[in-house]
């Protein structure tokens, strides 16, 4: 597909070597597609350089700093941001490292969306369970927003659940 690009967070240790099997399945569906990897400054001197070469070979290398360091999730954010100011694609994929893509990815064209979400796949944790109601509520009460009372099901176990998304695959 000529208008999508694929995006991750890579870095060190596990991580960096989770992305270089990323990259080789992206490769193997989506051959001409550009791909920008993020690595956060910080971990670039003790990434492995054989990960490192191989990213490099087969994509576009974007660094920048870990935005909450405290909060390891906020580099997605940080990889996402990076690639929208360089990607020339209409559609940008932004993926976990510890996912493989299987098959051609297929975008599914909306005029009334920018942002594709699936639910979380296991329900029966603790941001899916009863539990943590009160913690969304508390979420919803800081961003000013009405609390919902909406439910989706969780994709593996079927669970209902407050509308909670996978992060690991996020369309845009």
């Amino acid at each position: 597909m000529d208008d999508l690009a694929f995006v991750f967070a890579s870095g060190s240790g596990q991580v960096g070597s989770q992305s270089r099997h990323l990259l080789r399945s992206i490769r193997r569906h989506h051959a001409e597609a550009p791909v920008y990897v993020y690595v956060p400054t910080e971990e670039l001197d003790d990434m492995d350089p054989a990960v490192r070469e191989e990213l490099a070979a087969d994509a576009t290398i974007l660094e920048g700093s870990i935005p909450v360091p405290e909060y390891s999730i906020s580099t997605k954010i940080a990889a996402l941001e990076a690639a929208e100011r360089v990607a020339d694609a209409s559609y940008l994929l932004m993926l976990d490292t510890d996912v493989l893509v299987l098959d051609e990815i297929e975008v599914h064209r909306s005029e009334d969306a920018d942002l594709f979400l699936k639910p979380v796949d296991v329900g029966n944790q603790f941001w899916g369970r009863e539990r943590s109601h009160e913690r969304w509520r508390d979420l919803y009460e800081r961003y000013d927003q009405q609390f919902t009372e909406r439910r989706v099901a969780s994709t593996f176990d079927n669970r209902a659940m407050l509308p909670y998304w996978n992060a690991g695959f996020v369309l845009t």
